[in-house]
């Protein structure tokens, strides 16, 4: 049974206000421990969500089908839900669905994830390696009783590669980069691979530093995570709740003016791209934080009635949410920020606890579970043992350059690298009196 033909079923049933998502995802991806295939497979999988109103009551069904049986199902929650509350019923319009995508295969990279397993092995303290890549193809489509039909199609590739090493009798350091591309010409696994090779070795050399005030290059995994939690503090719930650090901050410059953050679900280039969001609302490009100015709140369509506002197309997976949202990219190269620092701190990855983040404060404390020791403009080390204490305003206050180049390790969010400075860090070296 296709959509329309159950959307009938129902409206001739005396259920109305019907609202169909059809969620279609299909993925193919292989996994390899060293050099042996620990897992490949393919998944095609359709899912639906029934949005009604039965007898004045609004009832929401997860199915994997559609046939004759959820009418009767459809019928007896909504006898048993007293949900009263009817949302805007979309009417009819016209979004051109983009282009749709192939359902592709990654078999044909297991050479290039062999060879680079032969690359890897032949670093001499490496135990353990670990790569994945998966292709993920997304198709939405939302249609209703009032002949809405809405499609739109997303695709791209992830590469995550993990390496293991033990040095001697020292403690065994582990590295991992995640890497997700458009374009399958941009996987490029050879060069993804000697990245962390050259991390992982670096990483294995470590030394105490002394606990201080350090110039922090952040690395485009950690900026992802800094351009999340921001995002979360402009989530419409918390604004309306009053319990996020900037819900009184909208039009006021926050951070330091080098900053600018955006919002543009409707670019074909982007991982994660959206012509509407799960409401059914149209998305848009718009600036979140434009040169240190807060410039959006985000909001589905509850938060955007109890606020007075409209919905800013930002309703995904039953809550508020993004897509493809970056922080623009500045003018220096990673070496050139390197140079730039002179010395201070690299951070590739943390590891921060959800106590240690806080959106009605913008406290961002963590370990640095991979960084290495700048001095001279030059990486000397790894460094073990560090936390750093610092909050949101600090680290966006502080910049003194942006990286070049935007990656996304997330399809959601990209982030180029970000060098801040004053950031506090506690070592495992005491300062001398």
């Amino acid at each position: 049974m296709n959509s329309e033909e159950f959307i009938k079923l129902c409206l001739d049933n005396g259920i109305e206000n019907v609202l169909l998502t059809i969620n279609n995802v299909y993925s193919s991806n292989i996994e390899m421990h060293n050099d042996e295939v620990h897992k490949e497979q393919t998944m095609d999988v359709t899912t639906y969500t029934i949005k009604a109103t039965y007898q004045d009551n609004t009832i929401t069904l997860n199915t994997e089908y559609l046939d004759e049986s959820l009418i009767l199902s459809i019928k007896e929650m909504a006898e048993f839900t007293e949900n009263k509350t009817l949302d805007e019923v979309l009417e009819a319009r016209e979004i051109k669905a983009n282009k749709k995508v192939k359902k592709e295969i990654v078999s044909d990279f297991k050479d290039d994830l062999i060879n680079a397993y032969q690359l890897a092995k032949k670093e001499p303290y490496c135990t353990f390696y670990l790569q994945e890549i998966e292709y993920k193809a997304v198709s939405k489509r939302i249609v209703n009783s009032e002949g809405l039909s809405l499609e739109s199609n997303n695709s791209y590739y992830e590469y995550g590669c993990e390496i293991t090493s033990k040095k001697d009798d020292e403690e065994a350091v582990t590295d991992t980069k995640i890497i997700v591309v458009k374009d399958k010409k941009d996987l490029d696994v050879l060069g993804f691979t000697k990245d962390i090779i050259l991390t992982n070795k670096i990483h294995l050399d470590k030394k105490n530093i002394k606990s201080g005030k350090y110039k922090i290059l952040f690395r485009e995994a950690v900026v992802k995570d800094l351009i999340s939690y921001f995002v979360s503090m402009l989530n419409g719930n918390s604004v309306n709740k009053g319990i996020t650090l900037l819900k009184d901050s909208l039009g006021q410059k926050e951070f330091s003016d080098k900053l600018t953050i955006i919002e543009n679900p409707q670019d074909e280039n982007s991982p994660s791209t959206r012509l509407f969001d799960d409401e059914g609302t149209t998305t848009s490009k718009k600036e979140l934080l434009s040169k240190g100015i807060i410039k959006s709140f985000i909001y589905d369509n509850k938060s955007a009635k109890e606020a007075k506002k409209e919905s800013s197309g930002n309703s995904y997976n039953g809550g508020i949410d993004v897509r493809n949202v970056y922080l623009e990219k500045g003018n220096s190269s990673y070496e050139d920020l390197i140079k730039k620092m002179d010395n201070g701190i690299i951070v590739n990855d943390v590891m921060v606890s959800s106590s240690a983040t806080n959106i009605n404060t913008g406290v961002y404390t963590g370990e640095i579970s991979s960084g290495f020791l700048v001095e001279n403009g030059k990486i000397v080390s790894g460094i073990s043992n560090v936390i750093f204490v610092t909050n949101l305003h600090e680290v966006f206050n502080n910049v003194i350059d942006i990286g070049n180049e935007i990656v996304y390790t997330t399809s959601t969010i990209g982030a180029p690298c970000l060098l801040v400075d004053n950031i506090t860090i506690t070592g495992g070296v005491e300062n001398e009196d």
